[in-house]
């Protein structure tokens, strides 16, 4: 089995699921990340963008593997489209807008000298928009969120 597909199925098994079977569905993937979701039906849960070395999952949580996803090789706009697809919210009955990329600039990745990688994108959803910056290293994740007027 796939190193990335373990740890989907290693996060998975936080929640009590431990075996998905046909219940487990991988999205296109950015190699060498593999976007993976846990299926009920046409809803999707448990969303993950699983690296070489860890899991990024929803929510923007720092101790999540930002450098490995930013240094993953995917453009700036294909990173922007992946954590879209994360943050969005696909477990409701009811339609829930989806999380697009609304950066006129387009969103940029960039490597600082000091081996740190930066992302940041403009996410808008519904009428409420916020950039996020993320600066990474190994083992060290700053995550900056400035809600922007729709």
């Amino acid at each position: 089995m796939a190193g990335t597909e373990q740890r989907y199925r290693d996060y998975l098994r936080r929640f009590g699921i431990a075996e998905p079977g046909a219940h487990l569905v991988s999205i296109a993937p950015l190699r060498p990340v593999r976007a993976f979701a846990y299926a009920e039906g046409l809803r999707l849960r448990l969303k993950a963008l699983v690296t070489q070395s860890g899991v990024v999952r929803p929510g923007f949580q720092a101790e999540d593997d930002w450098h490995g996803l930013l240094g993953s090789g995917a453009t700036a706009a294909q990173l922007a489209a992946a954590i879209a697809w994360l943050e969005t919210d696909e477990t409701s009955d009811r339609p829930v807008p989806p999380v697009v990329v609304a950066d006129a600039a387009g969103p940029r990745l960039e490597a600082l000298p000091d081996g740190t990688l930066r992302f940041s994108a403009r996410f808008a959803q519904g009428g409420t928009a916020e950039r996020r910056v993320i600066a990474a290293r190994p083992g060290q994740t700053l995550i900056e969120v400035a809600p922007e007027s729709g």
